[in-house]
């Protein structure tokens, strides 16, 4: 039952993770927090958790006195959550005490705290995320109605790479919000967004992004600086003025310019389906992940129905589309060219050696042999493996080839498809049974012990780290194959040691408290 119905805004700040600028007395934090909170409501209270210990007297005296409500999380000898626990309970107690509407406002960067975020959404509580300068992941940041960074609410920015806590004002941090609005906005299929659905998202997303501008007034203002300072790159086209991250990487499986905002998000969903090893997928899927890419797709890709959009994309050499009765199966063009076959029986032969190698390959080392984890060996076994493209122009039309040339055994696994060799199936490590634990408490042990010495550590996927920690000859886990040790791998992901996003795996904050 609510006690209280009034819309309110209650705050739930993990000091450890936010912790106060060296410099900034208690008293100065909370006047920064009340002055960029006020537009949100009145603030009811202010909570904070923290090892009190760890921080001075006079600190904690300041903020004390300032109204803000000290909570100590004691730790015990093998507890290391205790805080998030805290602020988790708190927060689902200010929900059974308060009806919604109201606003909470977490001062995190923990991943921990997204379910917890997307729960209260769903219960219609508006919630104000402030993150720290780094470390906050996507998924986190999703689950937010409103973005603010602590660097920007607290009028200082990060220096310190090693975690001490010296903060300096620098002309860089207003740049910072547009970063993390496009790079936001890139993962939705927006690669390059117009001003007008730039300013959209910085007011919906970032409301406070004028006072990180510097007191810019206009989002062109706020672009033509960071151009001016290579932090972005600006294309006209017609009357529309396109926003581009400046990355540093370059890839040389873009789209054409021509169509490279038009079909941007159909190109990210039919590579990620074929990292998934779903090499043809059909039009109805396509339909399911562009909406999860991106809300109201036909809207705004300006079609009434996916099959005009997808046939304007075949229109442009972008996609080609198998028509099979009434289903339409859709692919990646190679690159963008109608492969001369008959001119390269040398190339064909060379591709389909390396294929039969790949899964020699991962045959010895018990890997499940899905068409990604095969595309990505052949990558290893030859840098130059992508001359498929020239003999077959797509993955399917490859493994097509290598059923009919080589015997090759394609099975359907769904959402992908598995791939043996000519002699049949091979004993591998599946590890999407999560119930399958093989591994002693002293190969867990050395994993821990490993990670805790390698906290900045991040690699590309589980097989990534299972190389790495082969590499690095860990003790009891270095012999083992490497189907087994991805194994290993993702069953620390389910524990909550790892973090798997955008196939990065990295050390998660729990090993690290």
């Amino acid at each position: 039952m609510s006690i209280n119905s009034d819309t309110s805004v209650a705050v739930f700040w993990d000091i450890e993770n936010c912790p106060p600028p060296r410099g900034m007395s208690g008293t100065a934090v909370e006047k920064r927090l009340r002055e960029n909170l006020c537009e949100y409501g009145p603030i009811r209270q202010v909570y904070a958790y923290a090892e009190l210990h760890q921080f001075p007297a006079n600190l904690r005296m300041e903020l004390q006195r300032s109204g803000v409500h000290l909570i100590d999380t004691p730790k015990g000898k093998h507890e290391k959550d205790v805080a998030d626990h805290m602020i988790i309970t708190d927060m689902f107690l200010f929900a059974l005490e308060n009806d919604a509407p109201q606003k909470m406002v977490l001062i995190s960067g923990d991943i921990d705290y997204a379910y917890t975020l997307a729960r209260l959404r769903q219960r219609l509580y508006e919630v104000i995320l402030i993150i720290p300068p780094v470390g906050a992941p996507p998924i986190l940041k999703e689950q937010a109605d409103i973005i603010l960074e602590w660097t920007v609410v607290m009028g200082r920015k990060k220096v310190d790479g090693s975690g001490a806590v010296d903060w300096i004002d620098t002309p860089a941090l207003k740049f910072e919000t547009l970063r993390n609005a496009l790079e936001e906005l890139k993962t939705q299929g927006q690669v390059a967004p117009t001003l007008q659905e730039l300013e959209e998202y910085l007011n919906s997303r970032y409301p406070a992004w004028r006072k990180s501008s510097g007191g810019l007034d206009s989002v062109a203002a706020y672009v033509r600086e960071a151009e001016l300072d290579n932090w972005v790159t600006t294309k006209t086209s017609g009357s529309l003025v396109r926003v581009r991250l400046v990355t540093g990487e370059e890839d040389s499986d873009e789209v054409p310019d021509v169509a490279e905002d038009r079909f941007a998000p159909l190109v990210q969903v039919l590579k990620d389906a074929e990292e998934r090893g779903i090499l043809e997928p059909e039009l109805a899927y396509l339909g399911v992940q562009l909406r999860s890419l991106m809300n109201n797709p036909l809207e705004k890709l300006q079609v009434s129905q996916l099959k005009d959009y997808v046939e304007e994309a075949e229109s442009a050499g972008v996609i080609t589309i198998r028509r099979d009765g009434l289903q339409n199966y859709v692919s990646l063009v190679g690159n963008r060219k109608k492969p001369a076959r008959k001119t390269l029986a040398r190339e064909e032969k060379e591709i389909l050696d390396l294929l039969e190698r790949s899964l020699d390959s991962i045959a010895e080392d018990e890997l499940r042999p899905t068409a990604r984890a095969v595309i990505g060996r052949m990558r290893e076994l030859n840098p130059d493996w992508d001359l498929y493209k020239s003999c077959y122009g797509s993955i399917p039309n490859l493994l097509k080839a290598a059923q009919e040339k080589r015997g090759i055994v394609v099975e359907a696994s769904p959402p992908g498809y598995l791939v043996f060799p000519k002699s049949g199936k091979f004993p591998y490590v599946d590890s999407s049974d999560k119930d399958y634990d093989p591994f002693t408490e002293e190969q867990w042990a050395a994993l821990r012990e490993f990670l805790e010495s390698h906290p900045d550590i991040v690699a590309r996927g589980r097989y990534g780290l299972a190389k790495r920690l082969k590499r690095e000859q860990v003790p009891g886990i270095s012999d083992l194959k490497i189907g087994m040790i991805s194994h290993l791998v993702q069953l620390a992901i389910n524990k909550g040691w790892l973090t798997y996003q955008w196939n990065k795996v990295s050390v998660s904050p729990i090993i690290l408290q």
